[in-house]
């Protein structure tokens, strides 16, 4: 029995290893775009916050904004559990409307996954 149950265990893993590289190779859609961070909770006066935001790696333009961080919407259980941690997504970038905040940059998730950091060779 116990055989069985680790062969299906392999397989369960086997089929969502395949699903998440399908999905990292899976061609842009129009407008969508991938950006590369490190996810942080946020907070606002007013609420006019979504929670999260990523830290870019790097200064990056986007629609004709130099960005150092944007919010990003989607996945709430996966954000908190990616919390603190470098993260390669993709989304789409929308504008969200408030009183105090008037219009600001928001990136529509459709995939989030965690960068496994880089090992460190020794000498």
């Amino acid at each position: 029995m116990s055989r069985l149950r680790i062969l299906a265990c392999w397989m369960v893993f086997a089929v969502l290893a395949g699903a998440r590289a399908e999905e990292q190779k899976k061609p842009l859609a129009p407008g969508e775009i991938i950006l590369l961070g490190k996810l942080t909770r946020v907070m606002a006066i007013g609420g006019e916050t979504t929670g999260w935001s990523l830290e870019l790696k790097s200064e990056t333009a986007i629609e004709g904004e130099k960005l150092t961080a944007i919010e990003v919407s989607g996945f709430p259980k996966k954000l908190a559990r990616l919390a603190n941690q470098d993260v390669r997504v993709r989304g789409f970038v929308m504008h969200h409307h408030g009183v105090e905040r008037k219009d600001w940059l928001v990136l529509e998730l459709t995939a989030i996954h965690a960068i496994q950091p880089k090992p460190v060779k020794g000498d």
